[in-house]
């Protein structure tokens, strides 16, 4: 259920997840001009709302975005874009939504992952390549190149993360 306390956190979740969507799906950018301003506007309107306490919980959700991002996006080949759009988002969620938004988003973009190596023909191919490259990195004690000799295949994540902090904001989890 939506209640009208939701109604500018709703408002600009889609204000944002639609030009970043829209923008990433065109031209494969999602460009700091849109993910900063969004950053200070969610600041901004969880200290409207909760005062010193919404400021620090909206803190605290790009806080530990990008340090989990930092860790983690490396090895999963997530792009400063992506990172920056995710921090956005927690600014107007806050931190408690935005642990269960990256969860969900990391699930979904992996389903749609799957999806589009499926559609390209490109599952067994896909799987040899990212298992060679798992064992020579093993052997070697290197870096995993995951896209090493892959087909040129573009997935963009900003879909994944709008679907998975919707369905973190709408569950409450």
């Amino acid at each position: 259920m939506i209640r009208t306390s939701n109604l500018p956190e709703i408002l600009a979740l889609v204000i944002l997840f639609g030009i970043a969507v829209y923008l990433d799906l065109k031209s494969g950018k999602i460009p700091n001009k849109l993910t900063i301003p969004f950053m200070l506007a969610g600041l901004n309107l969880r200290t409207i709302e909760s005062g010193v306490s919404g400021l620090l919980e909206s803190a605290a959700g790009i806080g530990l975005i990008l340090v989990l991002f930092l860790i983690f996006g490396r090895l999963a080949r997530i792009g400063g874009g992506d990172i920056k759009l995710m921090m956005a988002a927690a600014s107007v969620v806050g931190v408690h939504i935005a642990i269960p938004a990256m969860l969900f988003s990391a699930v979904i973009g992996g389903i749609m992952a799957v999806i589009v190596v499926a559609r390209y023909r490109a599952l067994i191919s896909t799987t040899r390549n990212l298992a060679n490259n798992l064992r020579f990195s093993a052997l070697m004690k290197s870096e995993v190149d995951v896209l090493r000799d892959s087909k040129g295949i573009k997935f963009r994540y900003s879909p994944a993360i709008a679907i998975g902090t919707f369905l973190a904001f709408f569950l409450r989890i």
